[in-house]
């Protein structure tokens, strides 16, 4: 559905905008259910932190609260992506939310065809856009880092923004670099030759609530992620062990760098049955189609 014009009074919605949901509320007296995929006043926030027009954005965000809370209060059901969404917005609003489900956000299923050989080499891969919220600058000066102890680390940057991701290896002067893009159905098979991924966040609220594609993505390809330990979501429910390098927000740039050449210097032998078993777990207790269909059915099944 493309159109307001489509929807008639009493129609079970889905949205996952909240001024399309405002809308469907008010004037149409639809039933809601809104898909809550980020918190969108910080989101904004962030994006326009350098806006120079100080009160035109302190009066979006002020208008996005007020739309963002209108719809959590009147939409019949609530999709989150994590608890701790949940708990921002019951902080944040002073509102007491029990009516919700929480699911993460993945989009792909676990690739069984995982080769030993490929952890003998420390090859990297960073995927995702040159937004500053993704931390590319901050990869990259990570990875220069790892280089100055094992120069042969190489790093594969898949993004759209080609051009900036050559800009800052350019700058920052780094070798065995290289950017490309494929089509998202590429990108496993090309995910499956690496070692190592990054991904880097701050430790602010948007990312604390997050749950990003990206490490379902990771882990299926058989990834080791290093990750910043910020998301409350994978915190609780994803224990990669030796497999994964949980990131501290307090450590420096070399401390990150040391303690990537330790793991790559234990783990250039694994053990690939243990491996498997821990991403199956994973896959079947957190991204899991067969749960988390269940957890939708239970919610939705008095509408």
């Amino acid at each position: 559905m493309s159109s307001i014009n489509q929807i008639d009074s009493g129609d079970i919605v889905v949205t996952i905008l909240s001024s399309d949901a405002i809308k469907a509320i008010i004037l149409k007296k639809a039933r809601v259910i809104h898909w809550f995929q980020g918190i969108g006043p910080e989101e904004y926030a962030l994006l326009h932190s350098s806006d120079t027009n100080r009160l035109r954005t302190k009066f979006v965000i002020l208008a996005l609260e007020a739309i963002e809370k209108y719809v959590l209060k009147n939409s019949i059901k609530r999709i989150f992506v994590s608890d701790a969404m949940k708990d921002h917005y019951q902080n944040k609003y002073k509102m007491e939310i029990l009516d919700y489900v929480a699911v993460p956000c993945y989009n792909t299923k676990i690739c069984n065809d995982i080769d030993s050989n490929r952890y003998k080499e420390p090859r990297f891969i960073y995927v995702g856009s040159a937004y500053a919220w993704q931390k590319l600058e901050m990869t990259l000066d990570i990875f220069k880092s790892v280089q100055k102890i094992i120069p042969s680390a190489s790093l594969s940057i898949m993004t759209k923004d080609s051009e900036i991701a050559r800009n800052m290896i350019s700058a920052k002067r780094i070798d065995n670099a290289s950017v490309s893009y494929v089509s998202a159905d590429k990108l496993e098979s090309i995910m499956i030759d690496f070692k190592y991924a990054f991904l880097i966040r701050d430790d602010i609220n948007i990312n604390q609530v997050s749950t990003p594609t990206k490490m379902a993505n990771y882990i299926s390809s058989g990834l080791i992620p290093i990750y910043s330990d910020v998301i409350s979501s994978f915190k609780a429910n994803i224990d990669l062990r030796d497999y994964g390098i949980p990131i501290s927000p307090n450590l420096s740039v070399e401390e990150i760098a040391r303690k990537i050449a330790s793991h790559h210097a234990a783990t250039q032998s694994i053990n690939v049955d243990t491996l498997n078993q821990i991403r199956r777990q994973i896959f079947n207790d957190y991204y899991s189609d067969s749960i988390n269909i269940i957890r939708f059915t239970r919610y939705f099944s008095d509408i």
